[in-house]
Formats: C-alpha cells, structure tokens, sequence
C-alpha cells in the first residue's frame, strides 16, 4: 500500500472511532492533511462518519474545490478545513463536530475545563468564534471561505476553538 492508500485508511478508522466514542454526529466531519501535497486536503464526501468508507474519500484544494468529485457531494462546511489547513501549515488533522456537550460554553462564556481525572485540558484556553461578528445574521454553517478564515483566524494558535451555538473545530 502507498502512504496515500495507508492515510486514507487511517481517515476512515478515524471516522469510525470518532462516530462511535460520540465525539461526531452524523454532520461531524474530520480531514486529513494530503500525505504527499501539502497543498490539498483529505475530507468524506457528505456521509454520516460512522457509514464511511474508503471510496468516500475525496482529494481538496485548500480553497474547498474538490479535484475529482465524481458523482459525490462534498460537505457544505469544507471551508473549516480549507481555511485551517491554509492558516496552520503545521496542522495535520481537522475535526468539526457538534456536541451537544460543547455547545453550551460556546454560548454561556463560561470556560471549559477539565473536570474529571480521566480528562485533559486543550491548552489554556479556548476562544470562542461567533459567525454573527463578521457575518451578521447567517444559518451558523461555515460555507465560505470568507468565514473559514474568520474562523480559523479566530483559532489562532489554539488546538481548539469553540463555535457559538454550533460546536467546535479542533485542529492537531
């Protein structure tokens, strides 16, 4: 197998695993930074995670253009991903989700810390990216580019930002 064919592989265990722990609902998404182009990213085509399978998986540009799309619909939210990946060129791995156990510190300001001594902290703190700040009145998705990089400005350096009313995007 190619590191290509390995990585892919690797996208869907990741899907699955995520799926099952909880961490994705069936709109949760999670990327890969292309193993052998930099410049392009690996993200399902728009399928619930725990249904994915290896013809899935489609190649992006980092503006959120797929380069062989085929017949598949890719995920209205790419631009998380694009934007990211363009933003953190260190950044390997993007992962959206919409926890419902997440969502309340996007909207109350209160921080979220570990509580427990099986869980772990995602550094110091957590910003909070609100789409109405620059976007106005909008669904809360991230379709544009233009709000990607909103977006992934927000998140800075953090591993993780949380999305008001919506969720959150981790980056690793």
């Amino acid at each position: 197998m190619s590191l290509l064919d390995d990585s892919i592989n690797e996208l869907v265990t990741a899907n699955h695993i995520l799926a099952k722990e909880g961490v994705v609902d069936s709109f949760g998404h999670i990327s890969i930074r292309h193993p052998e182009n930099p410049d392009h990213y690996l993200l399902s085509c728009s399928r619930a995670p725990e249904c994915i399978k290896v013809e899935d998986i489609m190649e992006f540009k980092l503006d959120g253009e797929p380069v062989d799309p085929g017949d598949r619909n890719p995920y209205a939210e790419r631009a998380i991903h694009g934007s990211v990946y363009e933003a953190r060129p260190e950044v390997m791995s993007v992962v959206h989700n919409h926890s419902p156990n997440v969502i309340p510190f996007g909207v109350t300001g209160c921080a979220l810390k570990p509580l427990m001594h099986m869980a772990a902290g995602m550094g110091t703190d957590m910003p909070t990216w609100d789409s109405r700040t620059n976007f106005g009145d909008t669904t809360l998705l991230v379709t544009t580019m233009d709000m990607g990089r909103d977006l992934a400005t927000m998140l800075g350096d953090h591993r993780a930002a949380l999305m008001r009313g919506h969720g959150c995007v981790v980056a690793g």
